[in-house]
């Protein structure tokens, strides 16, 4: 487990943890260290699962192609997938259903379209871990004309380039994820799909509970999008049902592991040992079917996701009864505790929770 943040997994009892330098403020101290830490012994598996580790693989491909088995698509497409503007572009242009969605440069092409706008809208970044330095959500809500303006007002300043997208209408559970696993040869391993029913904030979040579920036209769009890109490896394509229209509309494109991966595994698609038996040349097995009604839960941000909603009789026993069924947990694992503990006591998870709850 590499990580150059002091990342909860570190502290698993099934490996051993290595810090190093940012991939982003220090490549080359970067580099060394992955090749190092793979020694001098047969070839490591190389699992990226942040958008900083994907890009800094593809970049370096060559390097670290001497001491990792690593997959990726090409250079062009690693490069692009962690854009959104560029997810964007690809999606249209394989047909894909998308939300309206508007590209301003400058101060005076927001003055130019403000009034045109249906809103509310949801101004959201091309670029999501360089946004995360500077913001702490997936993007805003802007209710009208002055609050769009006074948004990018605060984002032109920082460099960063931000869309302004439609609203998708409909619930949490509108939400899909459809994760496929495509090996070296374009053949897919795995497909496994999720249904958001809780995130936080409940607006515009990150799922806090999740159920898998069977979603035949998700899994169609999710498999045209990411072969006609020519993607290889682990990808993650969120869907959002509008109920103005009935369509899935493609909301984002994840390359790489992701936070839930573990729900997948516990539903009968094991995406690392996919990749694993691809990478060593062993006999793949027959892509696999899900086992659909597993939760995954992120009990922290969860509890916060309930107390936000409004309540009526006989909603908390609903809202509780998946802690009871679930089989997949963020960081906590019955034969691995560490992670959990680490993240409980680390200072951002106190700080942030006592941010919300004075908020």
């Amino acid at each position: 487990m590499i990580d150059h943040v002091p990342s909860p997994g570190l502290s698993t009892r099934f490996g051993k943890g290595i810090r190093v330098p940012s991939p982003k403020n220090e490549p080359e101290k970067a580099l060394n260290a992955l090749l190092k830490a793979a020694g001098e012994g047969p070839k490591g598996i190389l699992f990226p699962s942040s958008d900083f580790w994907v890009q800094f693989a593809s970049q370096h491909r060559r390097e670290l192609g001497e001491r990792y088995e690593i997959i990726l698509p090409s250079e062009e497409v690693s490069r692009g997938l962690t854009n959104k503007r560029f997810q964007q572009d690809e999606a249209e242009r394989l047909g894909i259903p998308l939300a309206k969605t508007f590209y301003p440069k400058h101060p005076a092409d927001i003055e130019e379209l403000r009034d045109d706008l249906q809103y509310p809208v949801f101004i959201k970044p091309y670029s999501g871990h360089l946004w995360r330095m500077h913001f702490p959500n997936k993007g805003f809500r802007a209710d009208g004309p002055e609050e769009l303006s006074s948004i990018f007002g605060k984002i032109f300043p920082l460099d960063l380039e931000a869309m302004v997208q439609e609203i998708v209408v409909g619930p949490n559970t509108n939400h899909f994820e459809v994760s496929i696993y495509i090996d070296h040869l374009g053949t897919m391993r795995g497909v496994f799909t999720a249904q958001k029913i809780r995130q936080y904030p409940v607006d515009f979040g990150m799922g806090t509970l999740l159920m898998s579920v069977h979603n035949p036209e998700a899994e169609e769009l999710a498999s045209k999008l990411l072969n006609g890109m020519g993607h290889r490896g682990i990808a993650d394509v969120e869907f959002k049902l509008d109920e103005r229209d009935g369509r899935y509309k493609m909301l984002d494109i994840n390359s790489r592991f992701w936070f839930q991966t573990i729900q997948a595994t516990c539903a009968g698609i094991n995406f690392p040992l996919i990749q694993y038996l691809d990478l060593t040349g062993q006999k793949m097995p027959e892509a696999p079917q899900q086992r659909d009604g597993v939760y995954w839960i992120n009990p922290m941000s969860d509890v916060l996701s309930i107390i936000s909603r409004p309540r009526r009789k006989g909603d908390l026993r609903r809202a509780i009864t998946p802690y009871f069924e679930a089989e997949g947990f963020s960081y906590f694992a019955k034969d691995d505790l560490m992670p959990a503990i680490k993240k409980l006591t680390s200072r951002d998870t106190l700080s942030n929770l006592l941010f919300k709850i004075d908020g």
